[in-house]
């Protein structure tokens, strides 16, 4: 090859130098001869002929022809710094600008006299894609047996595709974190067996493989063994602190675990962990369990690690005192270090508490804490540690404080009591006083103080400051309440109801049997007068109603006067009318018996009937069905009306089977003002529980509606049940269930009772009147009657004549009412032999508030009299009412003339506001009706 080349160039160079005479002569030739144009340039070739994008600058060498000193490479029509080696080859500088982008450039040459050859492309590639490498592993190696776990492989050339390659497999699931870094999971079975493995990264587009590096399975070593921690306890409330773990046998990747919880873990050696350990696993006080997990297995043991309980502070308490007795209330405790865990203790008792905060806690300290005066402890237990300190709560001695008395009113000259006074910071030592007096007292309870009132504390009129007084010690003297000592209410008379009917002056004959309507404006009386109404010519007893216009249904200018209601002049020698003349609530309907004539009648007088009434008498006597012998109508009937007027109560006495006579006690029902369509009706009543009616039943009353019936019989002859205690009459009430719903059972009540429950003795005195006219109110419930017993009220022995009592029944009232007696007649005298009291008809007001009542006392002259009083029970009334008692017989205008006052049978109307009674005959004026106000 060599030789080919030398024999080559040795005839290339004879030809050239044969044909440099024919040049030279050419040059020589004649003036019109030309010199021959110069050569252009031309490429052969480029070297290099390509390169990659981005790489440096670099020089380009251009082979070919024509090159002249001046020739300029252009790369891409630009000029670029150029160096004549000869005529053939020229060099030229080419920067990394040029070629930092793939694609083809223009390379030409220009020469000096612009000639320019034709281009020739240069080639700019596209840099290949890096190869992947492998700088390190994490984790680098594992323990066999180890579970799953996520390998990150650091190092370069990392895109889009690459994964790890695991011991030749490459692992599909790799995650390409970036350019430099990839993870993918590495299942158990990988590392089940002790080993190295080939761990690289493939770069799935070009199927470029790193270099490996090796991960290294250990053998499952030993179980670690734990021997301190480092610290061994802290407080509770701190903050995340390191943990250091002493041993042997840790490996890589061990975990450090509280209470069976892994915690973040840094290996440091193979006897040594840390461990971080945050806030949350030391906000209690308590022990935990320390160990390390590695691998699938745990360390041989434990180690406790203490969490102490920091001791709480208080700073201060709010409130910080109380006065003792107040009620219960809420303590807030101010201070540091308080968990949930933390109790506030009194005097090393917990109370109920609140976490708030960890520097406040809210308890709840109940009433009985401070019932009394006292310095307590207040402190914290807090997961069995006690505060560094404790507050000092006081408890100060209550002022006594008086809450209501009761009552908090009497009226003069009242009989002494004992008053109950309501409060709180009542102490053993209590003492109530009135005026600034001490009371005999008696403590209840820190909350109820009772007292003894004498009777001289209430001789005048006036306010009383009533204040408890303590110790100074346990309190001092409490605030007053007022006790108002008041007037007696004082009732007065207004009206001579018997009067002449043209002087207005007193009738001229005897006037008795009073009852009055419901507020008052209708009194009915009987009289022997002939001068009451004119034209009243029979000379025997009739029966009147007087209108008093008293009352609001009285109108302006209204005039008084009296209407005859029995029939005038048809009488005969000893007839007359009978012992009680009845008024109906609204006045319309008058009864009352014909004595003699055996006849109850019941006149209409029209009052507030509809248009075509027409006022006049109706006979409504009549005898119970079935009745088969003979019978009448006795002397002196003494029938009972009804307070609507529409039922009469009268006797009808019959020859009973054993050939003796027998009264039977009926109630008809008139249809006064009852609706269209009703028919009267007859019923035997007072049948009592045996089989044999009671012989001799006396009537007394009859409620509203007709329902309950008042009579008086023998205790056995009503109840055969009952122990036998002779002939001492006892009244009785009759629930007779007319008008009462469906399953209404007949009854029979003994209303005499004492507060043992046994019977009364009812008249074992003989008082000519005493256990006389008992009587309902218009509802039947309550009875008002006398008796001579001594034993009628628990915890007294009245032990004097007869009495007046009410007693509640309870018919109507809602459940849970029992049965009741009270004591009427309560008056300053009555411990004197010389005090009695009975009672006229219908001398209860309705509901049983108001009662009327005859009291006979010793008066100035040693005249033996009685007055009527009107006793307020204030059954019903609003709070606050104090029962009292007013004289109705006050006469300040002079209306009865007699010197020597003397009263009898007072009958109250409805409302309670009026009374009507007369004087009894035998005395100075002796035989009139009056009427008064109650003084209520």
């Amino acid at each position: 090859m060599n030789a080919l080349r030398r024999t080559l160039a040795h005839l290339t160079l004879r030809i050239v130098i044969a044909l440099i005479p024919s040049v030279f002569l050419m040059g020589c030739s004649g003036s019109n001869s030309s010199v021959p144009a110069a050569v252009p340039p031309a490429i052969k070739s480029l070297s290099p002929g390509s390169v990659t994008a981005g790489v440096a600058s670099f020089t380009l060498t251009v082979n070919g022809t024509g090159f002249v000193s001046g020739s300029s490479v252009q790369w891409n029509g630009s000029s670029r710094p150029t160096t004549f080696t000869s005529a053939t080859q020229i060099t030229a500088a080419i920067t990394a600008a040029d070629v930092a982008a793939p694609g083809t450039a223009q390379v030409s040459v220009v020469n000096p006299d612009a000639q320019k050859s034709a281009s020739v492309s240069f080639t700019i590639s596209s840099a290949p894609p890096p190869l992947p490498t492998v700088t390190s592993l994490s984790p680098s190696g594992t323990v066999a047996g180890s579970a799953d776990f996520t390998l990150t492989v650091t190092g370069t050339g990392y895109r889009t595709g690459s994964q790890i390659d695991w011991n030749g497999s490459r692992i599909a699931a790799t995650t390409v974190v970036s350019a430099t870094q990839l993870t993918a999971p590495i299942p158990a079975s990988f590392i089940a067996t002790a080993g190295t493995v080939p761990v690289a990264a493939v770069n799935t587009d070009t199927g470029d493989r790193s270099s490996a590096l090796s991960f290294t399975i250990n053998p499952a070593p030993a179980r670690p063994t734990l021997s301190s921690l480092s610290p061994a306890t802290a407080t509770a409330g701190g903050t995340t602190f390191a943990l250091t773990v002493n041993g042997s046998g840790f490996l890589p990747g061990a975990a450090v675990a509280w209470a069976g919880s892994a915690r973040t873990t840094t290996f440091i050696t193979a006897t040594q962990l840390t461990a971080t350990i945050p806030a949350t696993d030391i906000a209690a006080a308590g022990n935990f369990a320390v160990d390390v997990v590695q691998g699938s297995g745990r360390s041989t043991n434990q180690l406790n690690f203490t969490v102490t309980a920091a001791p709480p502070t208080v700073t201060s308490l709010s409130p910080s005192t109380i006065a003792a007795g107040s009620a219960g209330f809420n303590l807030t405790v101010t201070g540091t270090g308080f968990t949930a865990a933390a109790s506030v203790a009194w005097n090393g008792t917990s109370l109920t508490t609140v976490f708030v905060s960890p520097t406040q806690l809210r308890a709840t300290v109940p009433a009985a804490n401070i019932a009394t005066a006292q310095t307590a402890n207040i402190d914290i237990v807090q997961s069995g540690v006690r505060s560094s300190n404790q507050q000092t709560f006081t408890v100060t001695p209550a002022t006594p404080t008086i809450t209501g008395l009761s009552p908090s009113s009497v009226t003069l000259n009242a009989a002494s009591f004992t008053m109950t006074v309501n409060g709180t910071g009542f102490t053993s030592n209590s003492v109530v006083q009135w005026g600034g007096s001490a009371l005999v007292t008696h403590v209840q309870s820190s909350t109820v103080l009772t007292a003894d009132i004498p009777a001289t504390n209430l001789t005048t009129t006036g306010t009383f400051q009533i204040t408890v007084a303590n110790p100074p010690a346990e309190g001092g003297t409490s605030t007053s309440l007022s006790f108002t000592v008041s007037p007696q209410a004082t009732g007065k008379m207004v009206q001579l109801v018997s009067t002449n009917y043209l002087s207005g002056g007193s009738a001229n004959n005897v006037s008795y049997s009073q009852t009055v309507s419901q507020d008052g404006r209708y009194v009915g009386f009987a009289s022997a007068a002939t001068d009451i109404v004119a034209n009243d010519i029979d000379g025997e007893n009739s029966g009147f109603l007087r209108d008093t216009c008293v009352g609001p249904t009285a109108s302006a200018g209204c005039t008084p006067g009296t209407i005859m209601v029995s029939k005038p002049g048809v009488f005969t020698t000893g007839s007359g009318v009978g012992s009680i003349v009845m008024v109906s609530n609204s006045g319309r309907y008058v009864g009352f018996d014909s004595a003699y004539q055996y006849k109850v009648d019941v006149y209409d007088t029209c009052l507030g009937a509809a248009t075509g009434c027409t006022s006049g008498i109706s006979e409504v006597q009549e005898p119970f069905p079935g009745i088969s012998s003979s019978y009448s109508y006795a002397t002196g009937l003494s029938s009972r009306l009804s307070p609507e007027g529409r039922y009469a109560l009268y006797p009808v006495v019959y020859t009973d089977t054993d050939n003796t006579g027998t009264t039977a006690l009926v109630v008809k029902d008139t249809c006064f003002g009852a609706p269209s369509g009703c028919t009267p009706t007859v019923r035997r009543v007072a049948t009592g529980k045996g089989t044999t009616p009671p012989k001799q039943p006396f009537q007394s009353d009859i409620s509203a509606g007709g329902r309950y019936v008042l009579f008086r019989a023998y205790l056995t002859a009503v109840d055969p049940s009952r122990a036998s205690d002779g002939t001492v009459l006892h009244i009785w009430m009759q629930d007779t269930c007319a008008g009462a719903p469906a399953g209404c059972a007949e009854s029979y009540t003994l209303i005499d009772v004492r507060a043992d429950g046994t019977p009364s003795e009812g008249n074992q005195a003989n008082d000519s009147i005493a256990d006389k006219e008992p009587s309902f109110s218009r509802d039947g419930r309550y009875v008002v009657f006398s008796t001579t017993d001594k034993h009628m009220i628990a915890g007294r022995t009245i032990n004097n004549g007869s009495q007046v009592y009410l007693r509640d029944t309870c018919v109507g009232a809602s459940a849970g009412c029992t049965p009741s007696t009270i004591l009427i007649s309560e008056w300053p005298d009555m411990a004197t032999s010389a005090s009695r009291a009975y009672i006229g008809w219908r001398s209860v007001s309705e509901h049983g508030r108001y009662v009327a009542f005859m009291h006979q006392g010793d008066q100035p002259g040693n005249f033996y009299a009685a007055h009527i009083f009107v006793r307020d029970t204030c059954i019903g009334a609003p709070a606050g009412c104090t029962p009292s008692t007013s004289m109705a017989t006050n006469d300040p205008a002079g209306i009865n003339a007699a010197t020597n006052k003397d009263y009898r049978d007072p009958a109250i109307s409805v409302d309670g506001h009026y009374v009507v009674f007369n004087t009894p005959v035998g005395i100075t004026n002796g035989g009139q009706v009056f009427l008064a106000l109650t003084g209520y």
